[in-house]
């Protein structure tokens, strides 16, 4: 696979093209004008620029009408990046031959790009458009061209001062280093390396100093054969990459998964039809929960070349049938390495297809309220530029930036392709994000529960994410700054349990203290050990048994919990804490517990399997002395009755 693609090649007219645009047969008897351009043409594939000017303009000199010897003279200018020069020779020749080739109007277009000269260059790309006979192809540069340069004039100028900074050698080498990939804490990145024509993986991790050790080659994925585009879930526990022709493939270049147990990489295993294809799979990009995958294909149906699809995982695990992400995200051109932020909402992306500087660019994109995506921005000039930009890693605090910077020679030549890590202007900056590890274990030996945790924005009543533990019971877990969050798990054979999060839209970490979500088996409830469960998300309006709107997530999980599990009968608990007189407490607790038995009746159990109960704050569990203690107090639960 290559690094980057090019779309502007330098033009340069040859010489049976040109005999056709002069429309004149060559005599049987050359002039010195004729002797002295053909004498041009050799000299400039010989590669003697300097002297095919000299003959270029002899052959003008001898043939002021020769219109094959200004257009020969202009592509010299062009490449030797004598941009005004070339014009100059070009509109010559038009002025003698205006039904000329469009190539002729589009190459004075890029001469004005070249300068940004951009009002200019949209005026001869304008004029390419309107050419007779165009090209399909040639039409398609020529649109794209116009609307970037466009784009050029009206595009701020403010987001030009960005500071970079080269990540070291540690990661960089006199190779090429692009399209990296973080994990949620920022402690591991995987990117890519080109030796020679030979791609492969390289990791890194941050020390306790928070520097980068040298990276390694990633030998149990590298083979003597090219190792595509990575991304690594947001725990680091699982990579998915682009693999080709390989004889388990469906096609060109198929995706892969692996997992990663004990500190080991597995065997790479194809994601199967619904994800590959018999066309080109490859840049892959995980959501925070690891349940929807971002790529790109190649594959028909699609709105342009390389387009982005997605994928989505069933309740049962497996991935959906990819739907492509549709006309907003995607052009009638390429679009190239999409990336999933941590929050889950916003996604970045390369693209030759959306208003931008040139080349590709990069873009950003946000999932609205509806589920669809927000016209894509773009990152603006501090980041893109007249070549391509593709392939980044933004962290978890949406704006601290990782991607490839190219230095060229005095004669544009790239002559090395690093990373650069920088902070993004505000305005395509994505939102901050946390993460928390919450590990799930069984209530009476503390042994760990493979299992699945499913995170709520209690506001919205959305599911944020769901999230399988590994054996050690552990799930790294996204969270966003300024939501309430309910977490629970109702794993087969065990109760119903839950826990909040309330993370201010100020808190200034990435990461979150661990919590442990305890789950009681069912079977074994009758036991001494066993303990109510309280309902962690379940709010009532202050001195009232009115509920809360956010309560209602937690009770539909708990009347789903009693449908899977019909022999299960309980009964509601009601606490308070010991504010107020007791003969308010305690009707107060019972007629909480009421509203809860009532609102499980109505969402369809069986009143003959529940009861309630209200204790005021007889059975308190924390220190009434402190604010924290009194809100454990006020608390709803429920136990299973034998």
């Amino acid at each position: 696979m290559r690094l980057f693609f090019f779309i502007i090649s330098i033009f340069l007219i040859g010489q049976i093209e040109l005999k056709a645009q002069s429309g004149k047969k060559e005599p049987k008897v050359e002039t010195d004008a004729q002797k002295h351009w053909k004498s041009g043409i050799k000299a400039r594939k010989e590669g003697k620029l300097a002297d095919a000017i000299s003959d270029f303009e002899k052959a003008i000199k001898s043939d002021p009408k020769l219109v094959v010897a200004y257009f020969d003279l202009a592509a010299v200018y062009y490449k030797l990046d004598s941009f005004q020069l070339s014009i100059q020779n070009f509109k010559t020749g038009l002025s003698l031959k205006q039904d000329a080739t469009p190539s002729i109007h589009f190459t004075i277009g890029q001469a004005y790009w070249e300068q940004d000269l951009y009002d200019s260059a949209a005026v001869w790309f304008d004029k390419t458009l309107n050419q007779p006979k165009l090209s399909t192809d040639l039409a398609h540069k020529a649109r794209k061209f116009k609307r970037d340069a466009l784009f050029y004039i009206s595009a701020p100028k403010t987001l030009d001062d960005l500071n970079w900074y080269k990540l070291g050698e540690a990661i960089n080498s006199e190779h090429p280093e692009y399209l990296p990939t973080l994990t949620a804490d920022g402690k591991t990145l995987i990117f890519t390396r080109r030796v020679q024509r030979q791609e492969d993986f390289y990791i890194t991790h941050k020390n306790e100093k928070g520097e980068w050790e040298p990276s390694a080659s990633l030998e149990s994925l590298n083979t003597p054969n090219n190792e595509g585009a990575i991304c690594i879930s947001a725990d680091g526990r699982k990579i998915i990459f682009a693999l080709c022709n390989d004889k388990e493939g469906f096609g060109g270049c198929d995706l892969y998964e692996v997992i990663e147990k004990n500190g080991v990489w597995g065997y790479p295993v194809n994601l199967g039809p619904n994800i590959n294809s018999n066309s080109w799979d490859s840049q892959p990009s995980l959501s925070p929960d690891g349940n929807t995958l971002y790529f790109v294909s190649n594959r028909p149906d699609g709105y342009g070349d390389n387009d982005i699809w997605f994928s989505m995982k069933s309740a049962n695990g497996k991935w959906g049938k990819a739907r492509n992400a549709g006309p907003i995200i995607n052009s009638d051109a390429n679009e190239l390495t999409p990336l999933l932020h941590f929050d889950g909402q916003t996604l970045y992306f390369s693209s030759e297809g959306h208003p931008g500087f040139g080349g590709f660019d990069l873009f950003k994109s946000t999932k609205q309220a509806d589920q669809k995506w927000s016209i894509p921005v773009n990152l603006g000039s501090g980041i893109n530029s007249k070549g391509d930009e593709s392939g980044l890693a933004v962290s978890i605090d949406g704006k601290t930036a990782i991607l490839t910077r190219l230095e060229e020679d005095n004669s544009q030549n790239i002559v090395r392709a690093d990373l650069y890590t920088t902070q993004l202007p505000e305005a395509v900056k994505a939102r901050a994000a946390s993460y928390s590890k919450i590990y799930l274990k069984a209530q009476l030996d503390s042994l760990p529960i493979s299992g699945m945790i499913e995170v709520i924005d209690l506001l919205t009543g959305q599911q944020a994410g769901k999230y399988m533990t590994n054996d050690s019971g552990e799930a790294l877990v996204i969270l966003q700054k300024g939501i309430r969050y309910g977490v629970q798990s109702s794993h087969p054979g065990y109760m119903f349990a839950s826990l909040h999060f309330d993370i201010p839209s100020d808190y200034s970490k990435d990461d979150i203290p661990s919590v442990t979500l305890y789950l009681q088996p069912i079977k074994d409830t009758s036991s001494a050990s066993s303990k109510p469960v309280v309902l962690n998300n379940i709010f009532f309006e202050t001195g009232s048994a009115s509920l809360q709107k956010i309560s209602f997530v937690e009770l539909d999980k708990l009347a789903a919990f009693l449908k899977e599990n019909p022999s299960v009968k309980i009964r509601i608990n009601g606490h308070t804490d010991n504010v107020g007189k007791d003969d308010v407490n305690l009707p107060l607790s019972e007629a909480r517990a009421k509203t809860v038995y009532d609102y499980l009746i109505k969402q369809g159990i069986d009143a003959n399997r529940m009861q309630f109960k209200g204790f005021g704050s007889s059975k308190h569990i924390a220190d009434n002395s402190t604010e924290a203690g009194r809100a454990q107090n006020r608390r709803t639960e429920y136990e299973i009755l034998d």
